[in-house]
């Protein structure tokens, strides 16, 4: 159906439906173009009118565009990655939830997963992944084979399963969800007075069955999740891998070990959640709060005094008076002022 046969099909159903003019010119306006777009994709006229039943389709906020698309997802469309209307509609559902996520929409996260297991449903072990680019992330969806091995996402990030997953689910589906800085929503903000710092984006990680219900990690087993590091950051033995407690908006490292191999860092983890890497201070490395204003003095002071030297054993070797005691004094407390500032 064309975008004018749709309009005009969905102008009907407002009128029926009792909805003012001012619906009617919102629709026109394409002022709703992506819900369109989305009902484009969709087979059955009763999927339009259940949606255009609701107040729902002539409201902008952030909020309804986010009840909007979980009603669209408990309609349960073709979202399959092997057909070309679930690849277009699984597409724009998730350029919505990006849009979502953007506009700091808390349900964004929860509704990209219901949106991957959506496309994982009728998936085949072995396939092809199902991945999905967005400004706000990149989407990996697979069904696993009954061997452990690893899965790499576009993003770059690698997670291989635990054998007891691998061997005993033969409807396993991973799905990773790579955010961009500073998503999802509500991410627990690093501590930078304790030395915290994140170095990596946040990766959600999950395990479902083909009813997306989820899969915990087998006792006695753990998830291998190798996380590219941010730009200008390097392996070292301050890093920690770290996952979001939501009950507590704070982030934990309980569970998760991090394994450093050459320029990479792995998380190897016992349970399945939002991951990230930490780059934490070590005892002894940042300065109580008490002695921080007290350093500072101390600093200012010792650049100002190395400055003055420095000044004055310019003096001096103009003078000519530069192998005396006084001079050098003043020359290596000059050096000693550059090794600082350095």
């Amino acid at each position: 159906m064309k975008y004018t046969h749709i309009k005009r099909h969905i102008i009907g159903l407002l009128r029926k439906a009792g909805y003012s003019l001012s619906a009617e010119v919102a629709c026109n306006a394409n002022a709703l173009l992506f819900r369109l777009d989305l009902l484009a994709s969709l087979k059955f006229a009763q999927t339009i009118k259940a949606l255009t039943a609701s107040t729902l389709t002539t409201n902008t906020t952030v909020a309804s565009q986010s009840a909007l698309v979980s009603n669209l997802l408990a309609l349960n469309p073709d979202l399959s990655s092997t057909s070309t209307t679930g690849s277009r509609t699984s597409s724009l559902i998730a350029s919505a939830l990006s849009s979502l996520a953007l506009a700091q929409d808390p349900r964004a996260g929860d509704l990209t997963r219901e949106l991957l297991v959506g496309v994982s449903t009728d998936m085949i072990p072995g396939e092809d992944p199902a991945v999905l680019t967005t400004s706000a992330f990149d989407a990996h969806v697979q069904a696993l084979v009954t061997t452990s091995r690893a899965s790499t996402t576009s993003s770059g990030v690698n997670v291989t399963v635990p054998r007891g997953v691998a061997a005993n689910r033969s409807d396993a589906r991973l799905l990773i969800v790579s955010w961009e800085p500073g998503l999802p929503v509500n991410t627990p903000m690093a501590d930078n007075q304790a030395g915290e710092s994140l170095a990596s984006n946040v990766e959600d990680v999950t395990l479902t069955d083909s009813n997306g219900n989820s899969i915990a990690i087998p006792h006695g087993e753990s998830i291998r999740i190798a996380i590219p590091l941010k730009g200008g950051e390097e392996a070292s033995g301050d890093m920690q891998c770290v996952y979001i407690q939501r009950s507590e908006g704070t982030w934990s490292e309980d569970g998760c070990s991090l394994e450093v191999e050459g320029r990479g860092v792995a998380c190897v983890c016992t349970h399945l959640t939002e991951f990230a890497v930490m780059r934490r201070a070590k005892n002894g490395q940042v300065l109580p709060e008490s002695l921080r204003l007290t350093y500072l003095c101390g600093a200012v002071v010792a650049w100002m005094i190395a400055l003055a030297a420095g000044v004055q054993s310019y003096r001096l070797w103009m003078k000519k008076a530069h192998r005396g005691w006084i001079a050098i004094a003043h020359y290596l407390l000059a050096c000693q002022g550059l090794h600082f500032l350095m």
